[in-house]
């Protein structure tokens, strides 16, 4: 009997993949430079404020992951 699939973790609000993995781990595999592309946004808090806006799904992201400690952007 086929068993259901899903197409994986829900999209967080209009973040890309990329950013997500920025945003709780420092980078992203597939785009090395990604967090050097958003450092120059960073002078008005942006990567802090698009975590406090989506803070509960990212929370529960870093957690589906099984990451540990605290998410980057709340390291750095």
């Amino acid at each position: 009997m086929p068993t259901k699939r899903r197409a994986g973790p829900a999209p967080i609000g209009n973040l890309s993949s990329g950013l997500v993995n920025v945003l709780l781990t420092g980078d992203d595999p597939e785009d090395p430079f990604l967090v050097h592309e958003e450092a120059p946004k960073e002078r008005g808090g942006y990567l802090r404020r698009l975590f406090r806006e989506n803070r509960p799904a990212l929370l529960a992201e870093f957690r589906r992951r099984g990451l540990t400690g605290k998410p980057w952007v709340l390291r750095s």
